[in-house]
């Protein structure tokens, strides 16, 4: 006895109309969300820089807030004001003023 031939058939897939809009959709769904997480990605990008750009502001800002706080703790005594108007030429009442003359 001889063995009968067979023959292997090949299953090929074949999509059906339906199939392949559902691969359209799927596609475009997964599309959209890689552009949505890129353009996230890129936002948050741009948000980091600008709140370390803001974060350097602030600190310039805060280190210039200290100086103007010490300057007006120098100025506020009676001594500044005595020596800016000792710089105007204004005397004490019972001093006398001498000017030398070349």
């Amino acid at each position: 006895m001889s063995k009968p031939s067979v023959r292997k058939k090949r299953r090929r897939i074949r999509l059906k109309r339906n199939d392949f809009i559902f691969l359209a959709v799927c596609l475009l769904v997964f599309g959209g969300f890689l552009l949505t997480v890129f353009g996230q990605e890129q936002k948050l990008s741009e948000i980091r820089h600008d709140t370390a750009e803001q974060e350097k502001q602030v600190a310039a800002l805060e280190e210039e807030y200290e100086i103007l706080e010490e300057e007006e703790a120098k100025n506020s005594g009676d001594e500044f004001f005595e020596a800016k108007a000792r710089e105007e030429g204004y005397v004490h009442e019972d001093e006398v003023v001498f000017v030398v003359g070349n």
